[in-house]
Parts: structure tokens; C-alpha cells; sequence
């Protein structure tokens, strides 16, 4: 449709010329001129329209390749004492609990700590005082109070060993895929054999970023004007807009 259009254009431009020579007397080296160079504009911006075209195709064939049907998070949740380095291993429901035991955490360690600085100013007016009595019964206090903080401690360290562990296994499933799948364009296979082999939250973070790798390939060839023709596509959907924006952007 744009290439029939741009050729339409072309002709219009013949056409003109043609009345400006006949109204005008213009000389034939102008009218010829005038013609090659309307021409070769008009062919030109055909071209380009037929790779933004092809351009667009080739990320819509990789988008239902790879079944990507919106954009994954990747950034990590700035935990304070939670520590989550790859989200894509945890489906957002057991994010959204790491970061309520985050803050949880949070509100304890910082209850034992008021009262262990109430009770160590205490203890030191105590000493100060002379009162050995009223000091023991201080320092014993504070003794459970450090208990109970090396407690929720403890109980921190085997939260982050946890994860540490469901991360490792999910690297080590990602890397078994990829070497799985390293000429996954030349295979015919099911994606649901891999979800049913790997989990299907492997499979989908892999097809995430393979998909978003290989597009921003496709950008990373192309020049401003192309990528800006690729942001305003009509066949391109919101989340395909949406990443070539984001790259666009950078």
C-alpha cells in the first residue's frame, strides 16, 4: 500500500514537470533535471518504506517466536536486609512477600535496638550510681534483648539463603535451555515441552530476554530516522512501541 502510493507520487511529480515545461518554456536540461531528481526522492523514500516494513515483520515473526506479550521486570527491589539479585528467578507474588518480610524484619531489628539503647543508658546511670543490683538486673535484660536480635538475624541469614539457593537453580536451569535451545531457530519443537522440563518461569524469563536481545540486534542496525519510523508503526503493538521508545531513549 505505501509503495503503491509512493509511485502514485511519482507519476503526479512527471506530470507536473510536464505542465511546467509546457506553461513556463522551461529548457529541457531543467525539465530532465527537475524529473531525476523528483524521481530519485521519491524512490529513495520508497525504499525506505519497504525496509521499515520488512523491519517491522521481522520483530512481529521474533515477538510470536518467542511468545512475548509484554515487558518482564528485571530491576531488583532495594531490600534492607532481604537480598534479591535476579527477580526474574521469583514470580511477583513471592516478591511482593520478600519485600513484606523485608520490612518486617526492619520494624523488630529497630524495636531491640530502642530498647537496647534505653537499657545501656539505664545500666550506665547505674554503674554511675553505685547500684550493682539495679546494673545486673539491667544487664540481663539487655542480654535477651541481644538474644532476640541475633534470633531475627539468624532468621534473616536463612531467608537470604533461600534465595541465594532458588537463584543458583534457576541460573543453572537458563544455562541448560540456552545450550539447550543454542539453534532453537532450526528446531521444531513446543515451548510447553520446555515449561514442562524447566519450569515454565525459566522458560518464560529466557524468552524474555532472548527476544528483547535479538530486538534490540534489529535496532542497533538501524539509523535514527528508521528507529523513529519503527516508534510511530501502525503494525507494531503497545509493548513493542513501548521497548523500542525505551531503547530509542537511551
Amino acid at each position: 500500500m505505501l509503495i503503491d502510493k509512493c509511485l502514485q507520487k511519482a507519476l503526479t511529480g512527471l506530470r507536473v514537470s510536464k505542465s511546467m515545461k509546457e506553461g513556463l518554456c522551461m529548457n529541457n536540461y531543467k525539465i530532465s533535471s527537475d524529473i531525476s531528481d523528483n524521481i530519485k526522492n521519491v524512490y529513495e523514500e520508497t525504499l525506505m518504506l519497504k525496509r521499515v516494513d520488512d523491519l517491522v515483520q521481522k520483530i512481529n515473526k521474533l515477538k510470536d517466536f518467542y511468545c512475548f506479550n509484554g515487558v518482564v521486570e528485571f530491576a531488583c527491589p532495594e531490600g534492607k536486609y532481604i537480598k534479591i539479585a535476579n527477580r526474574g528467578a521469583f514470580v511477583p507474588e513471592e516478591i511482593a512477600k520478600y519485600i513484606e518480610a523485608d520490612h518486617d524484619f526492619a520494624i523488630k531489628l529497630d524495636v531491640v535496638r530502642f530498647k537496647l539503647n534505653a537499657l545501656n543508658l539505664q545500666r550506665k546511670k547505674a554503674i554511675m550510681d553505685y547500684d550493682i543490683a539495679l546494673s545486673v538486673k539491667l544487664a540481663d535484660k539487655i542480654a535477651k534483648e541481644q538474644m532476640k536480635m541475633s534470633v531475627i538475624e539468624s532468621e534473616i541469614a536463612l531467608v537470604n539463603n533461600d534465595i541465594v539457593e532458588i537463584e543458583n537453580d534457576f541460573k543453572t536451569k537458563m544455562e541448560q535451555l540456552s545450550e539447550e535451545l543454542a539453534d532453537v531457530e532450526s528446531k521444531s519443537f513446543s515451548w510447553d515441552k520446555f515449561s514442562n522440563k524447566y519450569g515454565n518461569l525459566v522458560v518464560e524469563k529466557y524468552r524474555a530476554e532472548k527476544f528483547i536481545n535479538e530486538l534490540h540486534t534489529v535496532l542497533g542496525a538501524c539509523d535514527k530516522d528508521t528507529i523513529d519510523m519503527l516508534a510511530a508503526h501502525a503494525d507494531l503493538d503497545s509493548n513493542m512501541i513501548s521497548l523500542i521508545e525505551s531503547y530509542r531513549a537511551k
